[in-house]
């Protein structure tokens, strides 16, 4: 009969569990809510830690290697996870290096759970009695740990210094969830802080610290938008005749002449049509280290200057074009020549790309 060590680390994996379980329910629910990508991988992010956390329960009920062996290997799936969800909103595609450092901590924790032994008994002076990983399986693990801490930190806190006023509340709790559940959970871990007290401290480190970022971004979706928005230098509205009815700018730069800005680019668009003779709507227009945006709509154009494409930024800018274009319908197909009409476009600028 198999003997089950019912100790207080056992008690708060298995409170740890439910709290990341329902931070995880909040997190899928707003997926479906918005259908944004990064909330999905965030999710996902969350789930294997909650896996993490359940077969480390088991592992210490059970004082098991093989379990505490499978615990640890869901570092692999969080780790790619996270990867999946910095470069989901800071690149087009997934950066190579990142890859090879996956595969390689993937093939390390894989390699080093056939070793016989990962695992050793350490016995506290409360007399509880636990697993803590041993020899190169514990050099694998850590560093694997040790590139999520740095990751999620690094992730968090360019959130946080880029996000706006009215947002750098919620990037402060979003900052803060990773720094309890990266580095503090960590060191509580690894240092055995406070286990002759509170044996698996670290399992509600990282709870704690889940439940913060997810309601930070159940609240404020648009965290994640930050990252891409802090790219983007100005925006125009352009009639199809060339007449610019809006503009702004988002940074303090060199002012270029709206009415240049818009006959250029509709005689640009024109041009490259005439030149492939297609009438396909043109997409971008980009320099080395400038692109302009595209987006056409049944009565205006917008044209957003960024340092950066992303994704992002060309879904939030079809749905200005549509959310301007309902708004402004009647003026739009009356329109001739009163732009001054349309300086209410703005406030929806500021609803999307700013606020």
């Amino acid at each position: 009969m198999m003997f089950l060590f019912w100790t207080k680390e056992v008690f708060f994996a298995l409170i740890s569990t439910i709290i990341i379980g329902f931070a995880f329910s909040i997190l899928i629910y707003q997926f479906f809510r918005t259908r944004f990508k990064h909330v999905l991988f965030l999710a996902f992010t969350c789930f294997f830690l909650m896996m993490f956390i359940m077969f480390s329960m088991i592992a210490h009920l059970t004082l098991s290697s093989s379990w505490i062996g499978m615990a640890n290997c869901f570092h692999i799936l969080i780790l790619a996870f996270l990867i999946l969800l910095i470069d989901s909103i800071s690149r087009e595609n997934m950066d190579p290096l990142k890859i090879l450092i996956l595969g390689m901590i993937s093939t390390a924790i894989f390699l080093t759970t056939l070793e016989p032994k990962i695992s050793d008994y350490h016995i506290w002076s409360n007399g509880n009695i636990s697993l803590f990983l041993d020899g190169n399986f514990l050099i694998s693990v850590a560093t694997a740990i040790i590139i999520e801490c740095i990751g999620f930190i690094y992730f968090m806190a360019k959130i946080y210094w880029n996000s706006p006023k009215k947002l750098k509340y919620y990037a402060l709790i979003s900052f803060i969830g990773a720094i309890i559940l990266a580095p503090v959970s960590g060191v509580l871990y690894f240092l055995g802080i406070m286990w002759n007290y509170f044996p698996g401290i670290q399992f509600i480190s990282m709870a704690i610290g889940a439940m913060l970022y997810s309601f930070a971004f159940k609240q404020q979706p648009k965290l994640a938008f930050i990252l891409p928005f802090s790219r983007i230098q100005h925006i125009y509205f352009i009639m199809p005749n060339g007449v610019c009815i809006y503009n702004q700018a988002f940074r303090a730069k060199k002012d270029v002449s709206a009415e240049l800005v818009g006959g250029g680019i509709t005689g640009l668009s024109a041009l490259i049509q005439e030149f492939t003779q297609t009438k396909s709507n043109i997409k971008i227009i980009g320099q080395e280290n400038m692109l302009i945006l595209l987006e056409q709509g049944k009565f205006v154009n917008a044209a957003l200057i960024t340092e950066k494409n992303h994704i992002f930024l060309r879904s939030n800018l079809k749905r200005l074009i549509q959310e301007v274009e309902k708004s402004f319908r009647e003026k739009l197909e009356s329109y001739h020549g009163e732009i001054s009409q349309f300086s209410t476009i703005g406030k929806f600028v500021n609803k999307i790309f700013v606020n």
